[in-house]
């Protein structure tokens, strides 16, 4: 079967594949099939039908990109030798007038110079596309090409999503610092899986309500924006989406922001979610009565505080989730923090972003 990759925040990967897993039971009605998702450093390998693996970018929230793997070779030492590989490859049928742009990695490999391995792939190219007889066209359309050399073994990947999948079609403004949209959906997931029963869902510092919005998008499909793998010149535009009917875990999302600037952008991103209720208030000095929480869900705080320099909390950390935590006396509490900032805490997941070794931490 076709074989993809999709790209995931270091940390995550196991996140990933429990949520391809997922979709792989819940599509199976529809003739769907996943198939030997494994994870390795940055990402998950599954196989499936190539139509259905194209379609996994509508689905999936926890990636960033979903790769399909064009071509893999064995002994790739040279220049020649990456000529003859992209030979094999019908450059005509799939990039039919598309530039590709290579994006190249080497681990362990006869080749590893970087710059001179991206000149092999677009000399190689430029051969091959006389050899095919691709006809040239004006401003065409680029087509990431991903080539990737592990001890000597060559794995020739495209990109099927284009725009970063953590962009979900909708006109979200942000707030400082915010958190991506993939990171979001991975923690809502392990939240789901630990949690495994209906619940309402408080962020308490909302900012512009990543985890809100994220929440209550969990099992749809994007269908607000378009993907790489549209424009091939093949039959997948035609492809149609199967209509899901999952029942979501996270019934109902409240989110608190006390700065009235924030609080604005926070209510143009949620008004279009009936589910998503906010207060513009210090998350220390109001309660469940200020909110209307019911009682008839277990409530689950998951945060992300400001820190560094964002820093801006009226009391310390410690202070502030003490307080929520009085205040809302949820069954659980989970916030985001910088892990080298808090060594005497050991992390429920750690996870990389924006260039931040992070942790989520259970408040106890």
């Amino acid at each position: 079967m076709p074989s993809f990759m999709a790209i995931v925040a270091p940390g995550l990967e196991n996140i990933s594949a429990k949520e391809l897993k997922f979709y792989s039971k819940s599509l199976k009605t529809f003739g769907f099939e996943y198939n030997n998702i494994n994870t390795i450093k940055g990402g998950v390998e599954f196989e499936s039908s190539f139509e259905h693996g194209l379609l996994s970018n509508h689905f999936l929230k926890t990636p960033v990109r979903i790769l399909y793997r064009w071509g893999q070779f064995q002994e790739v030492l040279r220049t020649n030798d990456i000529e003859k590989a992209f030979e094999s490859l019908d450059w005509f049928e799939l990039l039919k007038g598309f530039k590709p742009e290579f994006h190249v990695s080497s681990f362990k490999s006869k080749m590893f110079h970087l710059q001179k391995l991206k000149q092999a792939c677009e000399m190689s190219y430029r051969r091959v596309k006389i050899k095919q007889n691709i006809e040239v066209v004006k401003n065409r359309t680029t087509q990431k090409v991903y080539v990737r050399l592990s001890k000597n073994k060559m794995t020739v990947s495209l990109d099927t999503t284009g725009e970063l999948l953590y962009k979900r079609g909708q006109n979200k403004a942000v707030n400082e610092a915010p958190l991506r949209e993939n990171i979001a959906s991975s923690l809502l997931w392990w939240l789901s899986l630990q949690v495994n029963k209906s619940f309402n869902l408080l962020d308490p510092m909302c900012g512009s309500g990543t985890f809100l919005i994220e929440s209550q998008n969990l099992y749809k499909t994007h269908t607000q924006r378009k993907f790489q793998y549209q424009l091939w010149s093949t039959d997948t535009r035609e492809l149609k989406l199967p209509e899901l009917d999952i029942k979501p875990l996270i019934q109902n999302a409240y989110g608190i922001e006390v700065n009235p600037n924030t609080f604005k952008t926070l209510s143009t991103n949620t008004k279009d979610f009936k589910n998503i209720e906010l207060l513009q208030a210090d998350c220390t000095q109001v309660s469940k009565t200020d909110l209307n929480l019911s009682d008839s869900l277990p409530l689950i705080v998951l945060t992300n505080p400001p820190y560094e320099k964002r820093l801006h909390l009226k009391q310390t950390l410690s202070q502030t989730l003490e307080a929520i935590n009085s205040n809302f006396q949820p069954e659980a509490l989970f916030y985001i923090y910088p892990i080298d900032q808090h060594r005497n805490k050991k992390p429920s997941l750690t996870f990389r972003s924006g260039g931040l070794n992070l942790g989520l931490f259970k408040y106890t």
